[in-house]
């Protein structure tokens, strides 16, 4: 009867070690299964705010771009202004300098 008995215990314990290591594959194939999940969410999210940055930072560029471009003009400005201010003095200067020359130049 011991015998009997310790065949048993053995079918049983071979039954329980296979339904053990059936439970541990189904356990890894859904703890891979949320793994990969996890991470094509986890790549997703990082596209998605990988791809906002990159929004933003074209927007910001295009920004600083303008900004520039507005710098640029009101500098040519500027200088144009200023280029015609001095050739304005100097030709005030030029017809104040002829008109002395001729008054004490030319007509002593």
């Amino acid at each position: 009867m011991k015998q009997e008995q310790l065949a048993v215990f053995i079918e049983q314990l071979a039954a329980a070690e296979h339904d053990a290591a059936r439970q541990i594959e189904q356990a890894e194939a859904e703890s891979a299964t949320r793994l990969h999940a996890l991470k094509d969410r986890l790549e997703k999210e990082r596209q998605a705010a990988l791809n906002e940055l990159e929004a933003a930072l074209a927007v910001e560029e295009q920004q600083q771009e303008e900004a520039l471009q507005h710098r640029l003009q009101c500098m040519e400005k500027e200088s144009e202004e200023k280029a015609d201010e001095m050739r304005k003095r100097h030709a005030a200067i030029k017809d104040a300098l002829v008109r002395w020359a001729v008054k004490n130049v030319v007509q002593p």
